[in-house]
Formats: structure tokens, sequence, C-alpha cells
């Protein structure tokens, strides 16, 4: 009784916050979330529209110059909005609630219920076009299915990236993130935040995805002609073997994130990446933020070497086309390490197996996206599709010093399922008004690790605990196979919050040691602001 009177509690304390609102303003950020940012594709897509959207989360003047927010615009109710006029600016200042009740039944576990409760609030502040500010807070109780929550125990965060505490009838975890933006012109943004990034054109980024939790950072961003150049500095955390997830007692490491996007064209994009992850101490010193990569110019492969440094670098390129208008068609490919030569050796044994041959060699470390997206096919309008590949060799991402992969707090920078895999995932998606009605469909087989042989997957393992140097190849391993597919169902209450009316149906099949089939059911409602990424 004393639990349900909890849970009445606070669904009170929801359904007030939801119905407490009057002053319409309008929304000019855009969230990195899935169903907002859909709205804003068919847009982005049309062949005759040169914009930089590889580069997320967008900014309110970033909308405004590409006159999308103004295309998709609708006016809506806030909170508490409080204008203040000034000589040369105007001072918008806006509080909304977050919220989650959610549900999740599951076709063969009668004994546990899977869940979200969540609320919190948030609060922007903007100021004429210079200034734009956001802050948000939720705290979170939540349980879920039994295949997720093993990954949940592993890894000690959920499926939002943050880490949780149990109790004994679930867990909870608490969300703090929010922003400083600054632009004095036409060209330079700088921004100061607690938060994620995003790197691509896909559902999934192979450079930079916002998959890990929130971290600290600071952004400068410069737009010129046709080319668009981000620095990013963060500040990360490894939790190695600390199972008592205390924050502060994990250790420190830091990145430094370059991405030079290139409009050759309005349909042609052409994007260069680059990333180095040090530890914040070394059998020498505390190293903190190393001033040698406060360098904001790409390609610092030559300051590591003027260094003698073995800090973890990653490589990339990402090409992006627009073959007609509504098309595109974006790849990314991520080098982290390899060699000509025995790259030629895996290509020929590709194409001509031949035994005698010595061909995968541990360090081919690559990953690699190609995808399609369509939106207002066959005419109508809404209706779109989308369909990627993606894949990682073993090893890709990790280190030789476990602190140094391309993580944070035991969830990967980039994939979701970190390396070792492959997987084509597909959308078919249609707004229509304040609705979204989305079929998803997704395979891919990854290879893991035994107790005494590291295969590659997890990008938290030192790579030193290969067993071999030859002989590695894509998915090697014990075989975990999953196929799924599922159709959900949005419905938009408070565009401000992305707040959310949702069902979704999912069936998924399993095959690792033994096989599964599980069907979930899950109905809510979500201030939908950030992407969870539980198809792992």
């Amino acid at each position: 009784m004393k639990r349900l009177n909890h849970s009445l509690r606070f669904f009170f304390c929801c359904f007030a916050l939801i119905f407490f609102h009057s002053v319409v303003a309008q929304n000019r950020e855009v969230f990195l979330s899935r169903n907002y940012d859909y709205k804003f594709q068919s847009y982005l897509n049309k062949q005759d529209v040169s914009f930089h959207s590889s580069i997320k989360p967008l900014n309110n003047y970033d909308i405004k110059k590409g006159k999308v927010g103004y295309e998709f615009g609708v006016p809506f109710k806030g909170f508490n909005s409080k204008e203040v006029e000034g000589h040369k600016s105007k001072v918008q200042v806006r509080f909304f609630p977050l919220i989650e009740l959610s549900g999740t039944a599951v076709s063969d576990v009668v004994d546990t219920v899977a869940y979200n409760m969540g609320i919190g609030a948030a609060a922007v502040v903007q100021a004429g076009e210079k200034f734009n500010a956001r802050i948000e807070f939720t705290g979170s109780k939540f349980q879920y299915p039994d295949y997720l929550k093993r990954e949940v125990e592993r890894t000690s965060v959920g499926a939002d990236g943050q880490l949780w505490h149990q109790e004994s009838n679930g867990y909870h975890s608490t969300n703090l993130n929010g922003f400083l933006d600054y632009r004095p012109g036409e060209v330079f943004d700088f921004r100061i935040g607690h938060g994620r990034n995003f790197i691509g054109e896909g559902y999934r980024s192979m450079m930079l995805s916002d998959n890990a939790g929130n971290y600290s950072y600071g952004r400068i961003t410069a737009d010129i002609w046709r080319l668009k150049y981000m620095v990013l500095y963060a500040h990360l955390k490894d939790q190695g073997a600390n199972k008592d997830h205390n924050y502060q007692d994990f250790d420190n490491k830091f990145t430094t994130v370059h991405y030079l996007s290139w409009n050759i064209n309005k349909w042609f994009n052409l994007g260069f990446f680059e990333s180095v992850v040090w530890p914040g101490r070394d059998t020498l010193l505390d190293r903190g933020y190393d001033p040698n990569y406060l360098n904001p110019v790409i390609f610092m492969r030559p300051v590591e070497y003027s260094t003698g440094s073995s800090d973890n670098s990653l490589l990339g390129i990402a090409l992006n086309f627009k073959p007609e208008s509504g098309w595109t068609i974006y790849s990314q490919l991520v080098l982290d390490e390899f060699l000509l030569s025995e790259l030629q050796a895996d290509v020929k044994d590709l194409v001509k197996p031949d035994p005698a041959r010595i061909s995968g060699w541990w360090a081919n470390k690559y990953a690699f996206q190609l995808g399609v997206k369509s939106h207002n096919i066959f005419g109508v309008s809404g209706l779109g599709v989308q369909s990627e590949f993606n894949l990682a060799r073993p090893f890709t991402y990790s280190h030789g010093n476990s602190i140094q992969n391309f993580g944070h707090l035991n969830r990967s920078l980039a994939h979701p399922l970190g390396s070792n895999f492959y997987e084509s995932i597909s959308f078919i998606s249609y707004q229509f008004g304040n609705s979204l009605l989305e079929v998803k469909m997704q395979f891919f087989q990854q290879g893991h690790s035994t107790d005494s042989t590291n295969f590659g997957e997890d990008v938290f393992q030192t790579y030193r605990s290969r067993s071999r140097e030859y002989g590695h190849y894509t998915g090697q391993g014990i075989a975990r196979t999953i196929s799924a597919i599922g159709v959900g169902y949005n419905y938009i209450i408070i565009p401000e919050s992305n707040l959310r009316l949702f069902a979704d149906f999912t069936i998924r099949n399993q095959n690792w040691i033994t096989k599964r089939t599980d069907i979930f059911l899950s109905l809510g409602i979500r201030s939908s602001i950030t992407n969870r990424y539980s198809d792992i």
C-alpha cells in the first residue's frame, strides 16, 4: 500500500505539471532525439539545400539560418515564460517540466514488470541572437527487461548512459545536463556544456555518437564559405574495475575531437574526422588536459609524434551526397590502426581464400557505415525510409592502456555494440500532424569473448590480452545473433519538451548459446529529449 501511495503521488505531480501551462513561446532548439529530429529531415534532404547537418546538436542560429525552424515551427504552450526588453535584444526565459511514466509487458516473464518513472524540469534562456542557455535535471526510477538488465548490471549504467544506484525493487539515477552558447557574429559559435554530441547523418555514428552518458565539454564551431569546422574538448571518466558507482573515484581521461564538414556543392558533402584520447595521469605525472591537444587545427598526428605520445587516435572520412532531391546516401570510414600490406592481404583472402596466406592481422582496426534515407517518397508528405549497414572490426576503439579506450562510463563513444560486429537496421516512418508511426527492423551479429580469450568486442578491454596476432575476423568468438522487428506510434503533446504519448510493439529473437524469442509491449508518456539505445 505504501508503494502504491508513492506511485499515486508521483502520477499526480506529473499530471499537474503537464496541464499547468499558459504562455505561448517558440521552440528553437533541436534535441538529440530521433523522433524529434525526423520532422527536419525532409527539408535537409532536399537537393538544393546546403546545410551542415552532420554536426549535432544544431543550435538555434543554424535552424534560423537554414529556415528549417520556420518551415516546421508550430506555436506551442510553455511554462512561466518571461520576456525582458533590452535596448538591442530581447531576453526570454522559459521553464517546463520533463516527465516519463511508462511500462513494458514481456511475453515470457510473469514475475517482473519493466517500467520507467522519471520527473524533472528544464529552463531555457535566450538573449537575442547571441546567447542561448539550457539546463535540465531529471530523476528516474526504472526496471529493465531481462536481456537489457544483464547489460545494465555489467556496465553499471542504464540505457540512457547514466550511472544507476540499486534499490530493492529497481534502479534509480539522476541526469543533469545543459549548455551555454555564445555566437558573437556570423562565423564563430562557442559552447560550454555537460551533455553529448553527435557526428553523422545516420541512426548510428561510427565517429562520435550520443550513446555514452553526459560529459563536460567545450565546443567551438566556425562556419566559413562552404565549410563548417568543429573542435570539441571533453573530460571523460573511465570506471574500470570500480563498482561502487562513485563518479569521483573513476579515472580521468580527456579527448579532443576535430571535424571538418565541406559542402563541395549543395548535393555533395565531404567530412574529415579526428580524435585523440589520453589518460589524466600516466606513470610519470598528472597530465590533466594536455596543452598540446588544445591545438584547434585538424590532424593532430604530428603533435603526437613531436611529444613521443602513444595516445589513442582515430581518423575518419565521411562521404554524403544527394543523388536526387529527397534522397541522401551517407557513409563513414574510421581508421583506428592498420598497415596497407596487411589490409591488402585481408582483401585478397576475401576475394580468393588461400589457407597458405597469412591474413587477419589483429591491428587492422577500422569501422564502416553505409546508409541511405529518403523523405516524402511516392509523393506522400511525411513518408520516409532509412536503411544502414554498420561494421566494426575486432579491437577497434580499444587501446593497450584500457583507460585510453574510446569510451566514457563503460559506454562506447561510437556504436553501442562497441566492436567486432556487423549490423543492418532499417526504418519506415510516417509523420502526419502530431503523430509519428514507425516500423523498425534490425539484425546484427557480434562475436563475444570467453573467460580465457579476448575476441575484441569490448572496447574497455586492453588489446594486449589478445590470444594471437593473425586470423582475426569480424564476428569471431561466441556468436550472438539478434533479429528484431517492431512498430511504434508517437503523439506529440508539448513540442517544447517533446512530450509524447507512445506505444511500441517489438518481437526480438536472440541466438546466443540458447535461442529465445521475446515479445514486448510498451505504453507510456515521455519527454523525449534524448535517444536511448536499448536495441543491443
